[in-house]
């Protein structure tokens, strides 16, 4: 994976647009130059915004507000990420996978839950161009690896959907529409099941929506208040 490249003179430097918007940058005489192939297949841009995502190491990250700031393409890549703060190779040369991908460890298993099924059809069809080059496949509810590594995919159209999820064991999580958990008692619930034996596995969970769910008090009373870094 492409490590985000850290330009504090760089307008667009971070992580991974979606494949509409890299086209439409690329053809702003402004940004065409500057955009790079990454990821082993297609021109990417970077952008601050996404670089902060997946160079955090907070277990819990909020992306709250703002429509079509590239949230879902952020997701997508954060599950599949490495150690953002770890090198991608050991003393002697050889790749240390986890740091590169955590799709490479068979330990690890994610979770990303989405709005409703046809959120979450649309997230898996972008996923599965995405996650190609990675040698990742989509069967029967999850993302795999030859590996063992996985990533459950399953959406919040009501209780019963996602509340399955909770007592199976997970390292990461990404919650799109996270308003839609109606109180931080639910949210807690399901995120007291992240936990690994792996040290090297960083225990995260990433939420996004905008405001207006039923959840939007305990997710203000939660996020709003903290200071993001400069």
């Amino acid at each position: 994976m492409a490590r985000p490249k850290a330009k504090s003179d760089s307008a667009l430097s971070g992580v991974i647009l979606s494949y509409e918007e890299a086209a439409r940058l690329q053809a702003d005489p402004r940004y065409k130059d500057s955009l790079k192939p990454t990821w082993g297949f297609g021109a990417f841009v970077w952008t601050p915004f996404q670089r902060k995502v997946l160079t955090c190491t907070a277990q819990e990250i909020a992306l709250l507000g703002g429509k079509a700031s590239g949230k879902s393409t952020c997701m997508r890549a954060w599950l599949i990420a490495g150690n953002p703060d770890a090198p991608e190779r050991n003393e002697d040369g050889t790749p240390n996978l986890p740091n590169i991908s955590y799709m490479f460890h068979p330990g690890y298993r994610a979770l990303i839950l989405r709005k409703n099924e046809d959120d979450l059809n649309d997230f898996i069809a972008r996923s599965i161009e995405m996650y190609r080059p990675y040698n990742i496949q989509y069967v029967n509810g999850q993302f795999k690896h030859p590996c063992g590594a996985t990533i459950d995919c399953g959406h919040m159209k009501d209780k019963t959907s996602w509340q399955k999820y909770i007592g199976i064991e997970y390292v990461r999580i990404a919650i799109d529409e996270a308003p839609l958990i109606p109180d931080y008692e639910s949210y807690d619930q399901l995120r007291s099941c992240q936990r690994t034996v792996f040290p090297e596995l960083r225990v995260q969970t990433l939420l996004a929506g905008n405001a207006g769910g039923p959840g939007t008090s305990w997710l203000a009373e939660r996020f709003m208040n903290c200071k993001t870094e400069d």
